[in-house]
């Protein structure tokens, strides 16, 4: 259990002149008092601490993507209570990264841009952190970018970057050069690289081989706390990479299954005159998924069918 954590100059704050999404910031409001209760109370799940939750992160503080005037003021206190061990579930370090969010889509704002200052005053500290905050900070506070970008560009390319720091890439107005190389070399197989290569070249195969529905689903919570919406790929970028032959072990209706090597390929595909034993050819993209089949009707006849 964390021991409570000072909070230097929360008194010295006039909180009444610190408007919140219901007006000022005492009262009914008392952000101080919330504050003071993330600082001594740690128990997750107790009412008091989730209503300081509610009204620092969730209502009046920030409240459904906007921020306000407290929003910046509030900043601080946050970097210094999960600095201090006070983030016992992740709710505050989420709470910071979504106040960054909102301030990175908005800003040319007065309280988007006391927000964004206010992180980047934090900077040393929170680059110490580890974590989607860290990347959702970063993303929005342009100082404090370059020194995060800077410490991407030193990992390995054999070692792949966290979630986070793919989808933060994929909210910069501009990605470096080394990192566009290095999403396209990530992207087969890893979601969140496929999301920011796609804001690079999204007609790429590797996007839409990735980006399957379920590889989609995946990624839902974290992408909404970038504010980055995961693309739906365009049927049909997914072209045949490789061209297999073999023998149909089965056949139905709408349903041909080839044997290929040790491996049964399932093809859903309506056909005219297959019979099991029959040699057909089927072009598989480069996730697995058939995308043709080729074979011989009854007649002799090539037949075709796309996938």
């Amino acid at each position: 259990m964390p021991r409570p954590i000072l909070l230097p100059g929360l008194d010295d704050v006039d909180w009444a002149s610190r408007r919140g999404a219901y007006g000022p910031s005492v009262g009914d409001h008392d952000i101080a008092a919330a504050l003071r209760v993330l600082a001594t109370d740690f128990d997750g799940e107790g009412d008091d601490r989730q209503d300081a939750y509610d009204l620092v992160l969730w209502s009046h503080g920030w409240h459904q993507g906007s921020i306000y005037p407290v929003t910046a003021t509030i900043v601080p206190f946050l970097v210094r209570l999960i600095d201090g061990g006070a983030d016992v579930d992740d709710t505050l370090s989420s709470g910071l990264a979504s106040f960054a969010t909102s301030a990175r889509r908005e800003p040319h704002t007065d309280d988007a841009a006391g927000v964004i200052a206010a992180l980047e005053d934090a900077a040393d500290t929170i680059l110490g952190w580890h974590g989607p905050c860290v990347a959702a900070v970063a993303a929005a506070a342009p100082r404090m970018c370059e020194r995060w970008l800077a410490g991407l560009a030193a990992i390995p390319s054999t070692r792949p970057l966290d979630d986070s720091d793919y989808l933060a890439l994929a909210a910069l107005p501009a990605m470096p050069a080394w990192a566009r190389a290095r999403v396209a070399a990530d992207a087969c197989g890893n979601p969140a690289a496929a999301v920011a290569l796609a804001r690079c070249d999204p007609t790429s195969a590797a996007v839409a081989a990735t980006l399957t529905p379920a590889g989609r689903a995946s990624l839902e919570d974290l992408a909404s706390l970038f504010g980055v919406d995961i693309p739906v790929p365009a049927r049909g970028v997914l072209p045949v990479a490789s061209l297999h032959s073999g023998p149909v072990v089965f056949v139905s209706a709408a349903l041909v299954v080839v044997r290929i090597g040790t491996t049964n390929v399932t093809v859903r595909a309506r056909s005219t005159g297959l019979a099991r034993g029959a040699e057909v050819t089927v072009g598989l993209a480069v996730t697995g998924e058939p995308r043709l089949l080729v074979y011989r009707d009854a007649d002799g006849r090539e037949q075709r069918v796309e996938l």
